[in-house]
């Protein structure tokens, strides 16, 4: 059994934005690795099918679950998650920080502020970020490895951003990769729906599911703009320049 793949996209059955950070060109010319960093939306949905791939084509050794504690207590982990997988629970933000920010009060016909909402989570969570880094890159057996969240857009989103960025992709491929995810927005909203209550879901609004490259675009614009670079943003939380250097050796051609 070999998985489809659309692009960079893997089609798996249980999630819809599961896709390969390979094949990026650098600025210097070089290209991200295939079949080492993946990066997905929630994994508790995959099938048998599924799992098997997972497990035994793209031999998975990491997965780094970003999903906040209720999430993962409500959702569970999946068949795709067995004990030879190591599993890493680096929560973004919590509960009751998701709950705040998505019951903001807005004006009629406000949007939901996603660039406020990605610095508010670059700022406040720094050191997760960091945490998410070195999990990737701490042994040559880490990978390959699956980062991921509920939509595989916000949380995963920003990693995706910060890891390209550090290996020095071109602006715009980070940019594209980050607004793929808006094409997969109908299939998150109904795996939303069942995880949610009816009023919860009518509550919830749904624009937070858009990912617009200029939303991107404006977060990393803003970081430029506060530290110069991404790699300043990532020095000044707490990761290093030898885990940098060893980024770059293990994920690039």
């Amino acid at each position: 059994m070999s998985i489809e793949r659309e692009e960079n996209r893997l089609l798996f059955e249980g999630s819809y934005n599961f896709r390969d950070l390979g094949g990026f060109e650098t600025i210097e010319g070089l290209t991200t690795k295939y079949n080492l960093i993946f990066r997905s939306d929630a994994l508790h949905e995959m099938t048998d099918a599924d799992s098997e791939i997972f497990q035994n084509e793209l031999k998975i050794t990491t997965v780094i679950d970003m999903r906040t504690d209720n999430a993962i207590q409500k959702e569970g982990l999946g068949k795709a998650i067995n004990g030879n997988i190591k599993r890493i629970h680096i929560p973004l933000f919590s509960d009751s920080d998701a709950t705040e920010w998505s019951q903001k009060e807005r004006a009629p016909g406000e949007p939901a502020d996603l660039v406020a909402f990605y610095i508010w989570v670059m700022e406040k969570s720094g050191d997760q970020i960091v945490d998410v880094i070195e999990n990737l890159i701490k042994t040559d057996d880490s990978v390959p490895a699956v980062f991921h969240c509920f939509a595989g857009k916000d949380r995963t989103g920003i990693i995706a951003a910060v890891v390209l960025s550090l290996l020095n992709v071109h602006e715009d491929h980070i940019i594209d990769d980050y607004a793929e995810s808006h094409k997969y927005k109908h299939k998150i909203l109904e795996r939303m729906k069942r995880s949610m209550t009816a009023e919860n879901y009518e509550k919830f609004p749904k624009e937070l599911m858009d990912a617009y490259p200029e939303t991107l675009e404006d977060v990393l614009q803003y970081i430029n703009d506060t530290y110069g670079s991404m790699t300043a943003y990532v020095l000044s939380k707490g990761l290093s320049n030898d885990s940098i250097i060893r980024m770059k050796n293990l994920f690039l051609e």
